[in-house]
């Protein structure tokens, strides 16, 4: 009798134990995920008739590995230096080259995918913010992936 309950014990503790690994596995994982962007690349632009500013950032790498972040989980939210909103965080399109023509100018957001034409982020992928106006000088950009910051990218405090 001895034996069968030790028996019954053992698998007990064994199914509690996976089910709360089980449990805390994405949110482990989200949270330990970081990607590394390129300095800002900002071009000036007219739209519309407006002036404004895209920006460009490649992904260097993404630890612990590539294409374990899909692009519709991943977001933007973009700060100012003291750290109030300037945009909401939202998710991001499939850059198709076309862009908000309309006066005032939108700012978008669109991920750019150039290593293997799925839908996860991978090291060579890019992220392009178009649009964006004066307002957004120094402003510190964050990728987000389920609440969780995984990437920052400041840009400069004045646009070429």
């Amino acid at each position: 009798m001895v034996i069968i309950a030790s028996i019954v014990l053992a698998v007990l503790l064994t199914i509690v134990t996976w089910a709360y690994l089980a449990g805390t596995e994405d949110h482990d994982w989200a949270e330990h995920t970081t990607v590394n962007l390129t300095a800002p690349n900002i071009a000036r632009v007219t739209r519309g008739g407006e002036v404004c500013w895209d920006v460009n950032f490649t992904i260097n790498k993404i630890s612990p590995r590539d294409m374990d972040i899909r692009w519709d989980e991943a977001r933007i939210l973009i700060k100012e230096p003291a750290g109030s909103n300037l945009m909401a965080s939202r998710g991001m399109k499939e850059d198709t080259g076309l862009y908000d023509e309309s006066s005032p100018m939108a700012l978008e957001t669109w991920y750019i995918e150039t290593t293997h034409g799925g839908r996860s982020m991978t090291a060579g992928d890019g992220i392009k913010l178009t649009g964006i106006g004066l307002e957004y000088e120094g402003a510190i950009i964050e990728l987000t992936l389920r609440g969780f910051r995984i990437g920052t990218a400041t840009l400069p405090t004045t646009f070429p």
